[in-house]
């Protein structure tokens, strides 16, 4: 009896001691999610674009069709700029409000994982550890701060999946979760379109067919009732959009930025090759795309065997690579590639790396994964150490670096040929920038390149405490990286934009002048400005536009440093003010001066 009493305050002590550590975690991701929101202005061009659509929602009351510079803009549905619409209706027009509908998806995607998991393994130290994994990265880190889609739909998408899972290996199955994850995935649909059923049909379809009793599993999942509560979601919206457009939102969001974006591109793919998203996840899913490998083994080992288990904690690394792999290897085939499109297979990663981290006690991982982690942990942590130095080193001002780095790059240039300095004009204008670059940055990576080896090295010799310390360094990396990287990252690009839209909006008269944006497209600009732009391939196309009559009036333009010349053809010099940083130029010339010059032409 009294050794049965031990156990029993043994158990007590550790869940007590495992809620603490739960409680603790979520404060964590709380402040890493929302403390930095208004740390920074919007970046372009997605930040800035989603927040100045969701604005003019406000001004213009129009919720059914979203629009940009007074246009349409059918690049996507409009769940995000209702909610981006609604945090700035209530905390004014700031990139904090525009970015807090992103964090707090985050916050509720970390917790509803935790949930779903403790819910159905009834193992909470399981689900931390997956929660944790999911959370804590720098690809989830950057989107939750990001005015953005992507964490809405990501937020939903694995809600559906978790939810379906839930029912599907439930002892008793519920019949109102179909018609919940209806709804659910109408709200994705409604955030970002079609590619939010992806993960829960390709992920639960497998597992309905591979698990015992196909009529039974079928029940559980539903399809039907999920399918007409999805519609029902959509309905309203959709009939708005018809009635108020016609099909053309459906054209241009279906075809165009569906269809065609992944088949042909739409010229703003950051690669062509296959292997770009694992580049992504050596950095983006760092420090737990270490444990990658051997999760993906462990996922295979009896893959069938585990997916038709009736023991949902075997099962979900089955579900967790089926999740990940379809992901994973549509967008490595799309033709337009960014970072943040495989967000959503970051869950599935972490169903599999926490399984392999779960069973790490009973199998201990190979020292060779050695092999694979000491690379991926020397080129981030070496990225961060000299994000201080990047801007000397691409210039090729060698001799402002320290000394062990000038004789590096000395070495590279005289014997290997090496050029530094040879730079487009834009990058030398950004990069020329007085700016400085917190020594906190270098401690982001320094603490890489000497904490994460240990902790990693702890993880293989099946210490507990490797976990939880790699955990413990990551958090701290991801909010140093927040405090002092990406601060300096938007001063070197986005500042000057803000600037010169402060300046517009400062001393531009909407009765009179007009502004014009001349070969760019920077929407930070309208967003700080508040003012309507026309866009013009070249200065020159300014004469086939309507001018304002006021001789009074100013003409504004925003163009690249490097295109300045081209405005003496309508803005010369002696006749305009021109104000010029980091790369960007304002212009502004009189309707007088302009109607002067052309007559002297």
């Amino acid at each position: 009896m009294n050794h049965l009493s031990k156990n029993v305050i043994t158990r007590h002590k550790a869940n007590k001691c495992l809620g603490s550590l739960v409680l603790m975690t979520f404060l964590i991701f709380g402040g890493l999610f929302f403390v930095n929101l208004g740390n920074t202005g919007l970046f372009d061009v997605d930040e800035a674009i989603f927040a100045e659509a969701s604005y003019e929602m406000l001004e213009t009351g129009d919720f059914v069709t979203p629009h940009y510079n007074g246009e349409p803009r059918y690049h996507k549905p409009p769940l995000i700029y209702w909610v981006q619409a609604a945090a700035m209706d209530f905390l004014g027009k700031s990139p904090f409000a525009a970015r807090l509908p992103s964090a707090f998806f985050a916050f509720l995607t970390v917790f509803g994982f935790y949930a779903f998991i403790t819910g159905m393994t009834g193992n909470r130290r399981l689900a931390l550890t997956a929660a944790v994994i999911l959370g804590a990265n720098l690809s989830f880190l950057v989107i939750s701060q990001a005015a953005t889609a992507d964490m809405a739909l990501n937020f939903f998408i694995v809600m559906s999946t978790m939810g379906l899972i839930a029912n599907l290996y439930a002892k008793q199955r519920s019949k109102v979760a179909p018609l919940m994850v209806g709804i659910v995935l109408g709200m994705a649909m409604l955030a970002k379109g079609p590619v939010s059923l992806v993960v829960p049909g390709f992920v639960v379809g497998l597992a309905v067919l591979f698990k015992p009793h196909f009529v039974h599993n079928l029940k559980c999942v539903n399809p039907i009732w999920v399918l007409l509560a999805m519609v029902v979601t959509l309905v309203p919206w959709v009939q708005f959009v018809v009635d108020a457009k016609g099909m053309d939102f459906f054209h241009e969001f279906i075809v165009v930025h569906n269809i065609e974006r992944f088949s042909q591109g739409m010229g703003n793919t950051q690669s062509s090759s296959y292997f770009y998203y694992v580049f992504v996840l050596m950095v983006g899913f760092f420090p737990w795309v270490l444990f990658l490998p051997s999760a993906l083994g462990n996922a295979l080992k009896g893959f069938r065997a585990r997916l038709a288990s009736e023991d949902v904690e075997d099962a979900l690394p089955a579900l967790g690579f089926l999740w990940f792999i379809v992901i994973f290897v549509l967008f490595s085939f799309s033709a337009t590639k960014l970072p943040h499109y495989i967000l959503p297979a970051y869950a599935g990663a972490a169903l599999m790396v926490a399984a392999r981290l779960e069973k790490l006690w009973d199998k201990p991982l190979s020292a060779w994964l050695w092999l694979w982690a000491a690379p991926i942990v020397a080129l981030v942590g070496t990225v961060f150490t000299l994000f201080k130095f990047v801007p000397d080193i691409a210039l090729g001002r060698v001799a402002n670096l320290p000394a062990p780095l000038q004789n590096f790059l000395n070495y590279l240039q005289s014997q290997h040929g090496v050029v530094l300095g040879e730079l487009e004009s834009q990058t030398r204008f950004v990069l020329e920038q007085d700016v400085h670059i917190s020594t906190l940055a270098f401690a982001s990576g320094v603490l890489v390149l000497l904490a994460m080896p240990l902790a990693f090295y702890y993880v293989l010799a099946k210490n507990r405490a490797g976990v939880i310390l790699m955990a413990s360094v990551q958090f701290m990396f991801l909010l140093l990286v927040s405090v002092s990287v990406v601060p300096v990252v938007y001063k070197y690009i986005q500042q000057p934009l803000a600037n010169i839209g402060s300046e517009i909006a400062q001393g531009f008269n909407p009765e009179r002048d007009q502004l014009y944006f001349v070969a760019i497209h920077q929407p930070s600009v309208r967003f700080v400005s508040g003012v309507p732009f026309v866009s013009l391939p070249r200065p020159e196309n300014l004469l086939a536009q309507p001018m304002p009559k006021s001789m009074d009036a100013q003409l504004w333009f925003v163009l690249k440093q490097e295109r300045l010349a081209q405005m003496e053809s309508i803005a010369p010099s002696y006749a305009s003010q021109t104000t010029c940083e980091g790369g960007y130029c304002l212009v502004t010339i009189t309707m007088e001066n302009l109607r002067r010059h052309l007559q002297q032409r």
